[in-house]
């Protein structure tokens, strides 16, 4: 084990977590000033982030002359990569129809789902251009933070602790990267990152995981795209004024 490895975990576990924290607050502050949300621009510094650390991994890992394949970036293969793609194409399903059900909603479900999402809502897509962006941000986040989270984490904590307990650690880190999100957020992101985790495992690469973490994210911002476009146009009057949305 490299120094640069635990220089790399210690800006996953604390550093990352801080400056979610911190961007959050600064979000907040800003909307509460009332500045206009940023949606275009926050969606690109997030990329420029995740493929910044992507970079310095991969600049590391050609130093250190390390093969890719540690990183699971190899052809899925065994035979649990087909019930792991199974599983995929269920939850698929699943998002496309809770797309569909956000669509046929009425404006009482629609506020009841808003309350729910609170001020996440403000960094959500609300026209196609924002959409777009976003997509490209889902397909990084997919590709980067299974990378780093699932292929190199892994890897890493494999090297200290059972790999059950390197499963669950690497999941919680990954949780905690989404600070901002609040306690509840970072319990959901911790379990779909278990859920990353195993879909890894089953299918003994990194691709089935990073094609259903991109595919979670692109839904999941159709549907939000889908609650905030039709309740309320493409930039509500009190999000102009720089209120919280309920």
């Amino acid at each position: 084990m490299h120094p640069f490895d635990h220089v790399f975990f210690l800006l996953l576990l604390i550093g990352l977590p801080a400056y979610s924290a911190w961007s959050w607050r600064h979000w907040l502050a800003r909307l509460a000033a009332g500045l206009r949300p940023r949606r275009l621009r926050l969606y690109l510094g997030s990329m420029a982030q995740l493929w910044g650390l992507l970079i310095l991994l991969a600049a590391a890992w050609y130093w250190l002359d390390r093969p890719v394949d540690w990183l699971g970036l190899r052809a899925p293969g065994g035979s649990g990569f087909w019930p792991g793609l199974a599983l995929v194409c269920i939850a698929t399903l699943a998002f496309l129809y809770s797309w569909r059900a956000m669509r046929a909603a009425g404006e009482s479900e629609r506020r009841r789902y808003r309350q729910e999402v609170g001020a996440l809502g403000h960094i959500m897509p609300r026209d196609g251009r924002e959409y777009g962006v976003f997509v490209a941000l889902s397909l990084t986040a997919g590709i980067v933070e299974e990378t780093i989270f699932r292929g190199w984490l892994i890897w890493y904590l494999e090297g200290l602790l059972p790999m059950w307990a390197a499963v669950l650690l690497s999941s919680v880190v990954f949780g905690l990267a989404h600070l901002y999100q609040g306690p509840v957020g970072i319990v959901k992101t911790s379990v779909v990152g278990l859920a990353m985790a195993l879909l890894y495992l089953l299918s003994g690469s990194l691709w089935l995981p990073i094609a259903a973490h991109a595919m979670i994210d692109i839904l999941q911002g159709a549907t939000m795209l889908e609650l905030y476009r039709r309740a309320s146009g493409p930039e509500s009057d009190r999000e102009k004024h720089g209120r919280l949305l309920p």
